[in-house]
């Protein structure tokens, strides 16, 4: 198979923000690796996780959010730190290292303001007014004006540290519900003295801070500002008003305007799950383009090339940020430049990122297993003597087994049972919006053909095969199949597994369904079948807080907001009795009894491993060992491949 060859002049040609050139549109978002040390420096693997950004070709990296203001402004344990010269050789460390890669390096200076704990500062976090975050649920104490100007000036010398660590400029983050958004917003901003009420005292702590850098630092330079432009919250930034802001920081002195949405509260606007569309904030940005004339930097769930191309050309926006993609795929741009949008590994907006760094873990990714471990996996280098390597199983553990050993200059095999790879990303991907699990299906699909893996469908390997096969080394990558409960059933009612159901799922309508499970495959079966005209009752041995349980607290929340307006009734604390008469009998944890008519049941219970062989001394590796998800499987997949020397 040969690569399909595209062109995107209109991304990467350049563009300056500031007196600062870059040499295409691209630029790495900041985002939050908890990577830091405890005591907020530089760390070596943060390094290496930049480096590895850098040489994937992006205009510029704004480096991660960086506390200007340790006692009251930490968001997480793990936040780098830039409130005292201290911390300067750290940072020039990670700005010089970005920029000999060609890239731009920014910083973006933050305080948390409302959106911390005392379990991280150790005290009462500090707002523009005494208001509560709803997610935080903390009670902030208000700003003095004396406070106000303090913190002034903390953004100030930190913008100075900045500069003399070599960066080429920084980004105040005011966004996202953090204290400079807190001063923005009318739904956290009831003050009344000259730090609120109009848009011009709301901005004033910006004003302040960006004509503050100005005159201390150099005149030169560049300052964006990232804020929210709508927070998508009752009583908070419209996008009218932000529009005004973003004119205001304009003529405040503003290099740029980063325009991002949501707070907290409205997390999803910030943080996508899967159902958002690929850049559904852009005509926003748009608009702010079209009332400034300095650049605007368009960000949110931008995954194509061709996508962002189209909005550079149709001067939608002046620059792409994009955060997620780079922790899928490091060399977004540098693939894209060279026409290999076909290898590019897209973000599926798993929020297992997310997930992790929000509970102050070290970030990481499900599709690349290499982000976050920059530092502790081995690095990928040609193997001294090709082996001759069997990978049993192409899901998506073997998949990634077999394009690793590959890449190491190994011989690789790879047989499948089925008449097509991809084990059950197939099904991963047929839930309602869950489509973006395909990018990773296709990903693999055409990595695996451009490679010379050898690929031997219809080909089920017995133990008697594996004893036969000449090979250096076996890996075996079966992975996991529906568990089937025993139920006690006359036929009258038919069954199938939600795999079955699934790959028949256009099939289903019009029914009154009942699913059994109501976690991860359970409650995604029941959506899709309300969705399409269905009427459908999900069956859970656990309590209602069990629901969708196992899947990352940002894709839950949104299915449960979808779901609460469809034709779904969930029985809690209940399992299926039996079957007989066209009825299905059902029992609660109460031992109470009750029946019911349904045209269709679905098990979705769990799986169980699909390991195929007796031989304890295979290499096992994903969901054949023990049922778990796709970023267990990629990780184990790679850690195998990498690992034959």
């Amino acid at each position: 198979m040969s690569l399909t060859k595209e062109t995107y002049t209109h991304l990467f040609s350049e563009n300056k923000i500031g007196d600062i050139n870059l040499k295409n549109r691209i630029i790495m978002a900041p985002m939050e690796t908890n990577m830091a040390s405890s005591s907020g420096e530089v760390t070596s693997k943060m390094i290496k996780y930049y480096a590895e950004r850098a040489k994937g070709g992006a205009g510029a990296i704004i480096v991660e959010f960086t506390c200007v203001e340790r006692e009251h402004g930490l968001g997480s344990p793990h936040q780098l730190l830039i409130d005292d010269d201290s911390f300067i050789s750290g940072h020039r460390a990670i700005a010089m290292e970005i920029k000999s890669h060609g890239s731009k390096a920014f910083l973006q200076l933050h305080h948390a303001g409302r959106e911390t704990r005392k379990s991280v500062i150790g005290r009462q976090p500090l707002a523009p007014s005494p208001i509560p975050c709803k997610v935080m649920k903390e009670s902030p104490k208000e700003l003095t004006i004396e406070e106000i100007k303090m913190i002034e000036d903390k953004f100030i010398s930190a913008a100075y540290r900045a500069y003399k660590a070599g960066y080429d400029g920084v980004e105040l983050h005011a966004a996202h519900g953090y204290l400079l958004n807190g001063f923005l917003s009318p739904y956290s901003n009831k003050r009344t003295d000259k730090y609120g009420g109009s848009l011009e005292n709301r901005g004033r702590i910006i004003k302040n801070v960006i004509q503050g850098i100005k005159k201390t630092v150099d005149g030169n330079f560049p300052v964006i500002i990232r804020f929210s432009m709508d927070e998508f919250i009752e009583e908070g930034l419209n996008i009218g008003e932000g529009i005004k802001f973003a004119k205001f920081f304009e003529d405040s002195g503003a290099s740029a305007i980063h325009a991002s949405t949501g707070i907290f509260e409205s997390i999803d606007r910030n943080v996508e799950p899967m159902s958002f569309s690929e850049g559904w904030r852009i005509p926003m940005a748009r608009r702010v383009k079209e009332a400034i004339n300095i650049p605007v930097i368009g960000v949110g769930v931008i995954r194509d090339p061709a996508f962002a191309d189209k909005i550079i050309k149709n001067q939608d926006i002046d620059f792409v940020a994009m955060g997620r993609s780079f922790l899928a795929d490091p060399h977004w741009a540098k693939k894209a430049k060279e026409g290999n949008q076909d290898l590019i590994i897209k973000c599926t907006s798993c929020c297992y990122c997310a997930e992790r760094v929000t509970k102050h873990a070290e970030v990481r990714c499900s599709v690349n297993p290499v982000t976050g471990r920059e530092a502790d996996l081995l690095p990928l280098v040609k193997a001294d003597k090709p082996l001759r390597v069997a990978v049993i199983g192409g899901g998506s553990a073997g998949m990634v087994a077999a394009l690793t050993a590959e890449e190491k200059g190994h011989h690789v095999t790879l047989f499948e049972a089925n008449d097509k790879l991809g084990g059950l990303l197939d099904v991963a991907a047929a839930g309602v919006h869950k489509e973006k699990w395909a990018w990773f299906f296709d990903s693999l699909i055409k990595r695996i053909g451009y490679s010379k893996v050898n690929v031997q469908l219809n080909k089920k390997v017995s133990e008697a095969d594996l004893l036969e096969m000449d090979f250096d080394k076996l890996i075996i990558a079966t992975g996991m199949i529906p568990k089937h409960d025993p139920i006690k059933t006359d036929h009258s009612i038919p069954i199938m597994d939600v795999v079955e159901a699934f790959r028949n799922k256009e099939t289903i309508n019009g029914k009154k369904v009942v699913v059994l499970g109501s976690r991860g495959a359970g409650l995604e079966m029941s959506h899709y079948l309300a969705e399409n005209n269905n009427k459908v009752i999900a069956i859970s041995r656990s309590g209602k807080r069990e629901i969708g349980r196992n899947i990352d607290p940002l894709n839950r929340r949104d299915i449960m907001s979808h779901i609460k307006f469809l034709p779904i009734q969930f029985l809690t604390n209940t399992d299926i009795d039996r079957v007989e008469n066209n009825k299905l009998i059902l029992i609660t944890n109460e031992g109470e009894t009750f029946s019911i008519n349904v045209d269709l049941i679905i098990s979705a219970r769990g799986f169980k491993p699909n390991d195929l062989f007796i031989n304890n001394e295979y290499d096992r590796i994903g969901s054949c060992k023990e049922p778990r998800k796709i970023l267990d499987a990629v990780l184990e997949g790679y850690i195998a491949g990498n690992s034959l020397s």
